[in-house]
């Protein structure tokens, strides 16, 4: 089988596979200092409120004659997940737990003996869990990206809304806030809301787990878009989901399956054309991504991480269309723990080979990869691509393509995403002069596709490369 080749061209200045420590162009620890606080009169009006809503769900007869009765305790999932449309590695960071020491100021410990929490000068200690988003946390809001849901099915008993929600300080405001009462009695709270975006469910609604309950935000006293999740048991005593040494609260975990403590991941790998920027509270970020690069153009290549210190090995590597490495190596975060980080590099790009290129992070034994392209641009409006001897454009729900052969030649063709998922191949008999292939693109959704046309047998038969096209 003859390789395909026509069009790609190897670089002679390739830079050697790399194997040694190679420090970050820039970046650093995530520019986002999340703190919040529920004052003792905030939190006994919303308990106060809470109290009464259900006196009146019981007066109306939506109150379940069994809530309250359960005595095992209610088994939690995560309350946060990807909004429809939205997807990547990860998308959150803790900045607090709980603050497991009454003493006051910066006396801390967590559940787990650590000081991952805050306190204040005036005797506020950090209660319950705050989950901020990253990367691009008021883009990620802006773009109504990650949404808030129920952790376990109940009941809503309280709900506020209409509040300012892109807080950059703490400020005497409410929050936009759900609360949900389970059937064993247990309460959770899930505070800080994106104005307007609460579920369209009133008080004694019901409520699955896994349900949308609202987005995130940063209402009332807030520094940036987080959610405060904070959990009471039957008899509203503040609790502890995470179960660990320092939590004299309650003796178990209340997850159904509790996260380590430490869970050092890749939330995002990304390209950029110049580095991405991080503008003044509460303007979103600039991120500058871009996936589509010219030869010769430097292309900065960054990574998002959350949870990782200085002693995470992550190994990075640069392949290129051809799949040889065009450089790679091992980089350690700087100096020390980060709840949540970046960093960068940048190269400039050779006039070859064109085609998809491939970025990858690897941690703990998990690949996290990143295609983007080399060489002639494709817009989203201009749908079509040639060559000499390969045409195709998307139509409806219908990828065309044609297929110019000298002779009768029987052609290998496939259709693939660029991160190499196979989503159709066929072998064509190709006639002297143009061929039309149409391939059903229903269930495919809107991105990159690449397309191989590649001679079976024959040193004579033409060669055609790759191409990429947007659908």
């Amino acid at each position: 089988m003859k390789l395909v080749l026509p069009f790609i061209f190897l670089f002679s200045g390739v830079l050697c596979a790399q194997n040694n420590l190679v420090p970050a162009a820039g970046g650093g620890e995530a520019p986002l200092n999340l703190h919040d606080e529920i004052t003792p009169e905030m939190r006994a009006k919303i308990m106060e409120d809470i109290q009464q809503n259900e006196d009146y769900i019981k007066t109306i007869g939506k109150w379940p004659a069994t809530f309250g009765q359960k005595t095992s305790s209610v088994s939690l999932n995560f309350p946060l997940a990807w909004n429809d449309g939205f997807s990547d590695y990860g998308f959150y960071g803790i900045s607090n737990y709980a603050d497991h020491n009454v003493a006051f100021p910066n006396v801390l410990t967590d559940y787990n003996c650590g000081t991952r929490t805050y306190d204040t000068e005036g005797g506020y200690n950090h209660q319950g869990i705050d989950y901020f988003l990253w990367p691009f946390y008021w883009k990620m809001m802006e773009d109504e990206a990650v949404k808030i849901v129920a952790a376990a099915p109940g009941m809503i008993v309280g709900r506020y809304d209409g509040q300012f929600d892109q807080n950059c300080a703490f400020n005497p405001g409410s929050w936009n806030a759900v609360y949900v009462r389970h059937d064993d009695g247990t309460l959770a709270w899930y505070g800080h809301m994106k104005n307007g975006s609460l579920t369209d469910k009133g008080l004694g609604e019901l409520v699955e787990v896994g349900e949308y309950l609202g987005l995130v935000g940063s209402s009332g006293n807030s520094t940036g878009p987080h959610l405060h999740f904070e959990v009471y048991d039957a008899e509203n005593n503040l609790i502890d989901p995470y179960s660990g040494a320092c939590n004299a609260w309650n003796a178990t975990s209340w997850w159904a399956v509790q996260p380590d403590y430490i869970e050092p991941r890749v939330n995002r790998i990304m390209t950029h054309d110049v580095p991405p920027v991080f503008n003044p509270c509460p303007e979103p970020e600039t991120p500058n991504e871009q996936n589509t690069f010219s030869p010769g153009q430097t292309a900065y290549f960054a990574i998002y991480l959350a949870d990782v210190s200085e002693t995470d090995l992550i190994h990075l590597k640069i392949a290129d269309a051809l799949g040889t490495v065009f450089y790679e190596w091992d980089f350690y975060q700087p100096l020390t723990y980060y709840s949540a980080s970046y960093w960068y590099w940048w190269y400039t790009l050779p006039d070859s080979p064109q085609g998809i290129w491939t970025w990858e992070a690897t941690l703990d034994g998990e690949v996290y990869t990143h295609s983007f392209q080399v060489g002639e641009a494709i817009s989203v409006t201009d749908k079509s691509v040639t060559t000499d001897r390969l045409n195709a454009y998307f139509s409806d729900e219908t990828l065309q393509i044609m297929l110019f052969a000298n002779d009768m030649s029987d052609y290998k063709l496939q259709v693939y995403t660029p991160t190499g998922q196979l989503l159709h191949t066929e072998q064509v008999q190709a006639q002297p002069g143009s061929n039309v292939i149409n391939i059903s693109t229903n269930t495919w959704s809107k991105g990159m596709y690449i397309i191989s046309a590649e001679p079976v047998f024959g040193e004579n038969h033409n060669s055609l490369t790759t191409k990429a096209l947007t659908y």
